[in-house]
């Protein structure tokens, strides 16, 4: 018998200012009656109805519950039959109505199933056959509202195709040809944007970002990156020491527009040189490192100008800086402070450097540093609780989170205000995801030995809905965090 306690309706306009978390509800896994060990839970809001879709992974199955907002049933969960694990990837889902068609994939993204659910008339169907895509270069699943949308490239091509997931498990196809623009910059004839985004004979790694939020330096560190928004894609590409691409897919009009960026110049000759950027608002972030300087660019994408440049050379105190240069995180969440900018840039430019910028009231802080991923067996930094990192479109809030609570860094912060003008001994405020950590790591001490929690997490209007599942209850208490 299920067991549903729910504390208040969570709704999209909820403001809490006095608290930065409140339980919210505790939700019965009520179908895991044999005991499979929960792998993975992945928490979607619905906004178009103000619902929620909650997903159990065990070894072989799936088990979907779609509820209301104050997490009440919609007809009862839906238990898949067949066994997925030849298909790990959960790509993500289409809603409309109490119809949700789940897409998932293989480890290489080159095969795809489907999974029908409709809650209304209690009834699943798991697709016969694997869906194959040729002569396309998978790049990125990514959910915009309801829908899921897979960003592919046409090998031996400047075309990018954005396919929508439908209900009856295929796919609408926009094709976007970017065939009008000169990408090869005196290479040969022949040379195409998708041989530009090929390294070492593999496709360019590519980040999604999903507005304002804390990141991780690992969760910005490709040069490659996707901002979903409702009606429009835009790509940014920083694929040479020159430039940042920007591109913009309008998915309403079927339109493309591409904009070179240009990236600054260091003042004396460098063979050793990487490049990044970040957009957040309307701003372009663009660094430039080498062993011997650093250079920090703000583009005004409104109207592209250059509205702040920074240089600072190895042999220089970062003035700009409003935290030490840190060495942080990883397996053991060890902290250090490096000696000095040349060690700094020296870490950087060995590993994959990154900047981003969260804007937090009326402060825009910007981190700067280069990451390095640990390996772990699937435990995460904190004892007993799930933390990998999961091919999963479906998660992509997890997945920002773990990489921020999780990563081993070196970053340093800086905080300037709306002026993009440094604010000299300002502090760094904390954070949604630090208050996250916070209360994973005290619900964390309440485990032992032989207990693992796992966790889930989505993005709302005004807030984040943070999940901790414990397997003996077969619960997921819910808090909202802001």
């Amino acid at each position: 018998m299920r067991t549903l306690i729910i504390y208040f309706s969570l709704l999209l306009g909820l403001s809490v200012t006095v608290i930065a978390q409140t339980e919210v509800a505790a939700f019965d896994h009520y179908y895991n009656v044999n005991n499979k060990k929960v792998r993975s839970i992945n928490t979607l809001h619905l906004p178009e109805q103000n619902r929620y879709l909650i997903l159990f992974k065990d070894d072989l199955r799936y088990t979907a519950y779609l509820v209301d907002a104050d997490f009440n049933d919609i007809g009862e969960g839906l238990l898949t039959k067949s066994s997925f694990t030849m298909y790990p990837n959960i790509e993500g889902i289409t809603a409309v109505g109490d119809r949700v068609t789940l897409f998932l994939s293989q480890k290489d993204h080159k095969k795809w199933k489907t999974v029908q659910f409709d809650f209304g008339k209690r009834a699943l169907v798991e697709s016969p056959k694997p869906i194959k895509f040729k002569k396309q270069v998978y790049l990125k699943s990514f959910q915009i509202k309801n829908d899921l949308y897979v960003l592919k490239m046409q090998r031996e091509s400047s075309i990018f195709v954005l396919q929508k997931g439908l209900l009856d498990g295929s796919f609408e196809e926009i094709v976007f040809d970017l065939s009008f623009y000169d990408f090869k910059e005196g290479k040969r004839s022949d040379y195409t944007l998708s041989r530009k985004l090929t390294f070492a004979n593999s496709i360019a790694n590519t980040n999604v970002i999903s507005g304002n939020q804390p990141l991780s330096i690992e969760a910005a560190n490709s040069r490659l990156k996707l901002y979903p928004e409702r009606q429009r894609l835009r790509l940014t590409m920083d694929l040479d020491r020159e430039r940042t691409y920007m591109v913009d897919l309008d998915i309403l009009e079927k339109t493309v527009a591409v904009t070179p960026l240009l990236m600054p110049q260091f003042s004396k000759k460098t063979g050793l040189l990487k490049t990044n950027s970040y957009i957040n608002d309307d701003y372009l972030y663009q660094l430039a490192i080498s062993l011997d300087e650093m250079v920090i660019r703000v583009h005004d994408i409104s109207n592209n100008s250059i509205v702040k440049e920074i240089r600072t050379s190895k042999n220089e105190e970062i003035d700009f800086k409003s935290t030490p240069l840190i060495q942080e995180g990883g397996q053991f969440k060890d902290y250090r402070e490096l000696d000095n900018t040349k060690q700094f840039y020296r870490k950087m430019i060995n590993s994959l450097p990154a900047i981003a910028v969260f804007k937090d009231g009326e402060q825009n802080i910007l981190t700067v540093g280069a990451s390095e991923t640990f390996q772990s067996s699937g435990t995460g930094a904190l004892f007993g609780v799930s933390g990998a990192i999961l091919q999963n479109g479906l998660s992509l809030m997890l997945n920002v989170y773990t990489m921020y609570s999780r990563t081993k860094t070196m970053r340093f912060q800086s905080v300037f205000n709306n002026d993009f003008q440094f604010v000299p001994n300002a502090r760094v405020s904390e954070n949604v995801f630090d208050r996250i950590a916070q209360l994973e790591e005290s619900l964390s001490l309440t485990l032992d030995k032989r207990q693992q929690a796992t966790t889930t997490l989505t993005r709302l209007k005004d807030g984040y809905l943070w999940g901790w599942y414990m397997p003996k209850d077969d619960i997921v208490t819910y808090y909202l965090i802001h």
